[in-house]
């Protein structure tokens, strides 16, 4: 209980000290990617790294509920179980700063779990059996991926702490990534008993007793709010402890989730300025669709002060559009760089590294990597 309390006292007292967001450091070339704990295949990665100009990893650092480097699991989680206590993201973090590539720590923040039947041996999170924690319908039901809500007063704890653990430990990491910051999406898996108790409090009435439109209307801006105001929350905290020497990002859906079960309205994230960066994962199997999203976001974005990053997506098999049709789509828009979904995917092609840094070097040229 002295945990949360100090941390409701920090935030309450940062307020909004917030400053204006970081000097521009160039177009970014991103790319999201799982780690690796052998050490020669870690140096080969940062080779292909290099050939494709990336000046950003997107290491995934908080996977299905563990961490890759020592955490405290009494106050947010443990450790991979095979890791056994190495840091693993410090070594990621050395290795890559001696590349001159900066290193994020990618976080799948309301997602702790795999799906049991998928995959039946991958290691529990210390939470699996938190009932209470997961998301819900209005007949209590769950999904079968451990999704957590964040209308529940601990998640929301919890979420905030991972953060700013990892950057106390590792203080010269570049950047916080944040990942599924949204609900699942399907169906309404918004009725988790702690997000109701919080909206009848506020003055409503429980969404499952009262459809009215003007009820479920405040019923859906309370869920966004919920995502809205954690990644404020995270952000806040975040660059006033590290004077803006952590980079806050979050990757997010390509269309805003204005209509959907996500809650995902990722434009109203934007008007403060909290985020270094947004990344919309334009993620759609054509080339035209994948067109219209990354525009669409784009313009999106525009007016707001937070820089766009265009999410792309490629894994060799799958009938993906080409590496070099997708950077071509994107590259006239007012982007400030792209991330791909995943280096361990172009891995299995590796002379797709060499067709994205020949497009690196071509775009010298281009206004936006002046």
């Amino acid at each position: 209980m002295r945990a949360r309390i100090c941390l409701s006292t920090l935030i309450a007292l940062i307020g909004l000290c917030l400053g204006a967001a970081p000097a521009d450091v160039g177009f970014i070339i991103g790319m999201w990617h799982r780690p690796l704990t052998d050490d020669g295949a870690r140096a080969a990665m940062w080779d292909r790294c290099e050939r494709a100009g990336v000046t950003d990893l997107f290491v995934e650092v908080f996977h299905h509920g563990f961490t890759i480097y020592p955490s405290n699991a009494e106050r947010t989680f443990e450790e991979r179980p095979d890791l056994a206590g190495r840091d693993l993201l410090g070594a990621y973090i050395e290795e890559g700063h001696a590349r001159g590539i900066r290193v994020h720590a990618w976080l799948d923040l309301l997602l702790w779990g795999p799906d049991p039947e998928r995959k039946p041996d991958a290691p529990l999170c210390q939470y699996e059996s938190r009932h209470d924690l997961r998301v819900m319908d209005a007949e209590g039901r769950t999904t079968r991926m451990l999704f957590v809500s964040p209308a529940h007063p601990e998640v929301s704890h919890l979420v905030t702490l991972l953060p700013l653990e990892i950057g106390r430990l590792h203080p010269d990491l570049d950047g916080i990534h944040l990942d599924r910051v949204r609900y699942p999406g399907g169906a309404d898996f918004t009725r988790n008993p702690a997000g109701i108790t919080a909206f009848i409090r506020a003055g409503h009435r429980d969404p499952s007793e009262d459809d009215s439109e003007a009820n479920l209307a405040a019923w859906r801006e309370a869920c966004e709010g919920h995502l809205r105001s954690l990644v404020s929350q995270i952000a806040l905290v975040v660059h006033e402890i590290h004077s803006r020497t952590i980079d806050v990002t979050a990757a997010v859906r390509a269309e805003p989730g204005v209509d959907d079960f996500t809650y995902e309205t990722w434009p109203t994230w934007l008007s403060g300025g909290s985020l270094d960066a947004v990344v919309p994962q334009c993620f759609a199997g054509d080339i035209e669709t994948i067109t219209q999203q990354a525009r669409g976001a784009a313009e999106i974005a525009e007016p707001f002060p937070t820089p766009c990053l265009i999410g792309l997506a490629y894994r060799p098999g799958d009938d993906s559009p080409s590496v070099s049709d997708q950077l071509e789509a994107v590259e006239d828009l007012p982007i400030q760089g792209v991330v791909w979904f995943s280096e361990n995917w172009l891995a299995e092609e590796p002379e797709l590294f060499d067709e994205i840094g020949a497009w690196v070097r071509g775009e010298t040229s281009s206004p936006e990597a002046d």
